[in-house]
């Protein structure tokens, strides 16, 4: 019995030694918008953010795909047989689709964050949320600008899934007010 106690303690040891931190989550989170864009990040967000994401901009999408300007910009939401239509999507892919748009609308906004140095500065709990202090630093047109940031981690499944910031939110409902 003692044994089997001792083999579960070193079984818990090692897979908290594992876990992510919320600062590690949230410098992949960085480290892959950058290399890869905002829409490969869409995996590392939280299940329940990704389906408020779809909630907040299923509407917006919808009315845009009405309107011949609103298929340009977000034509990849489109059904094949109906181009007026939302074809399905899971929330993940969703988001992800939503960024690829607006990035091919606004290429600028990659390129400013790929120039970007972004410096995890720790971490505050509030519960079962925690909240990531970034800085950034990115020069444009020679100017210098620096940021600071939070970005808000949940658990899932034992790993620390990225919550919805409050620019994202600001974004969805700015579109939603432009419908």
């Amino acid at each position: 019995m003692m044994k089997h106690l001792r083999l579960a303690a070193l079984i818990l040891i090692s897979v908290s030694l594992f876990a992510r931190s919320p600062e590690e989550a949230v410098r992949n989170y960085i480290e892959t918008i950058k290399k890869d864009g905002f829409g490969s990040a869409a995996r590392l967000f939280h299940p329940d953010e990704l389906a408020k994401f779809r909630q907040m901009l299923s509407p917006v999408i919808a009315d845009a795909l009405k309107e011949d300007d609103g298929r340009l910009l977000f034509g990849r939401f489109a059904s094949p047989q109906d181009k007026t239509v939302v074809r399905p999507f899971s929330d993940e892919e969703f988001m992800k689709t939503f960024w690829l748009c607006i990035e091919q609308a606004q290429p600028q906004l990659s390129a400013v964050l790929k120039t970007a140095s972004i410096e995890v500065l720790g971490h505050v709990d509030e519960g079962e949320i925690k909240h990531v202090v970034t800085r950034m630093r990115v020069t444009r047109d020679g100017d210098a600008v620096e940021k600071m940031d939070v970005i808000s981690a949940r658990d899932f499944k034992g790993e620390p899934m990225i919550m919805l910031t409050g620019e994202i939110k600001q974004l969805a409902e700015a579109l939603r007010r432009q419908r």
